[in-house]
Parts: structure tokens; C-alpha cells; sequence
């Protein structure tokens, strides 16, 4: 995608969560989340870093969110 750098993430279907957690410490511009549901369909998100309130740390991310 460019120039950009991705952080991917995933969501599987044993996951007991629709929730993933982001290190901002790590280079990234963008973080996509992929999900993967109980019959195996895959669904994805593309975040912008920019869009995200936390700046530093750690911040846990709901599928539902965005």
C-alpha cells in the first residue's frame, strides 16, 4: 500500500472477544483488522493510526468501533 506501514491484527473465531490490542510504541501508519467469523468468512477493517485517540501505550480496539 504504498509507502505505508501496517500493523495487522486478527480476530478468530475461538476468540472469546471482538477485541483487539494495539502497541502505539510500534511503527505504523495504518492497522488493519482482519476477522475471521465461525464459518470461516473473512471480513476486514483499514484503519487510519490518525483516527485513533491514544498517541502511546497500549489501547484495546473493538471490532464494533469503527
Amino acid at each position: 500500500m504504498g509507502n505505508d506501514l501496517i500493523e495487522i491484527k486478527t480476530i478468530s473465531p475461538i476468540k472469546s472477544t471482538n477485541v483487539i490490542e494495539l502497541n502505539f510504541s510500534r511503527n505504523f501508519s495504518k492497522v488493519l483488522i482482519v476477522k475471521i467469523d465461525e464459518n470461516f468468512k473473512i471480513h476486514s477493517k483499514l484503519i487510519e493510526r490518525k483516527s485513533l485517540r491514544k498517541k502511546q501505550g497500549k489501547k484495546r480496539i473493538r471490532w464494533s468501533a469503527f
